[in-house]
């Protein structure tokens, strides 16, 4: 059904991202022990690093250096922006772009422009298989979905077509698909099912908009620095006394749409550049006429 198939998909990329983020995460940072009943905050001493070091390189965990995980991502967006400066129209034509995907003003040129990066990322599949036959095929890199259909390690795909598009910036964006004429957001922190309180407005998703606790679905943590004495009860009606005075819960939480001032007031001055431009345009026009 549908909706297992979408809950094994979230289960399975949060799996992926967790593996991803253990193997690359930076420990050296500074954290805190809770040892008798007191916190213990621990600096980024000289000592406390080489400390650390020493565990890392002993432990089970440890997968790989943490420089890795830096490069992983910077190699994609090395590959992104390549696309976008290689050509000026194509680069006025980008709305947005995060680490591994671009949207853009729709051109079959624009489109083409990435099949001819994908067909270098498949002769280097290519090439490997053929030095190493025995052992690697050309199937590893192309896993398989549910429908049959192959999609490449490494290739940029054309994920739709939006007849809208808005953004706010980063992972703070909301479009229209194309194909059903349905309204979906992107915002972190909030519900993909959040979109419902738009009321299938693109023109609600702005700076102030808030969702409640029940329409952002975002927990946020409550930090109890003094809890009261409790006596709690357990499922087989065991009593257990509590004195612990601190503690942390998740709770619902409102969400609300905001921009960063950087980003807005970078937004603003392309908007009052381009109409510079285009009342020059006007201004030059005329003056062939006249």
């Amino acid at each position: 059904e549908d909706g297992s198939i979408e809950d094994l998909y979230k289960s399975q990329k949060s799996a992926t991202n967790s593996v991803y983020g253990m193997a690359v995460t930076n420990a050296l940072k500074q954290s805190s022990d809770f040892q008798d009943g007191i916190w213990i905050r621990h600096e980024l001493t000289p000592e406390f690093i080489e400390d650390k070091i020493e565990s890392m390189k002993k432990s089970w965990s440890t997968l790989m250096f943490y420089a890795v995980g830096c490069w992983c991502t910077s190699y994609s967006r090395f590959n992104l922006l390549a696309r976008v400066f290689s050509s000026k129209e194509f680069d006025r034509s980008v709305v947005y772009m995060d680490t591994d995907s671009i949207k853009f003003k729709y051109k079959p040129e624009f489109i083409e422009m990435f099949e001819e990066y994908n067909k270098t990322i498949t002769a280097k599949y290519e090439a490997v298989c053929q030095k190493y036959p025995d052992v690697i095929k050309m199937e590893m890199f192309e896993p398989e979905d549910k429908d049959g259909i192959k999609h490449p390690l490494g290739h940029f795909e054309l994920d739709g077509i939006y007849s809208e598009f808005k953004t706010l910036g980063a992972k703070k964006y909301c479009y229209r698909d194309n194909k059903d004429g349905s309204l979906h957001i992107t915002v972190a922190g909030v519900s993909k099912k959040g979109v419902t309180a738009l009321n299938d407005d693109i023109n609600n998703f702005k700076k102030g908009k808030v969702w409640n606790y029940k329409e952002s679905g975002k927990l946020t943590h409550f930090y109890l620095s003094n809890q009261p004495e409790a006596v709690i009860t357990d499922c087989q009606g065991n009593e257990y006394k509590c004195s612990y005075k601190f503690g942390i819960v998740l709770q619902p939480t409102t969400y609300k749409l905001g921009i960063d001032d950087k980003y807005e007031t970078l937004v603003n001055y392309f908007m009052i550049k381009r109409y510079e431009e285009n009342e020059q345009k006007i201004r030059l026009s005329k003056s062939k006429q006249s």
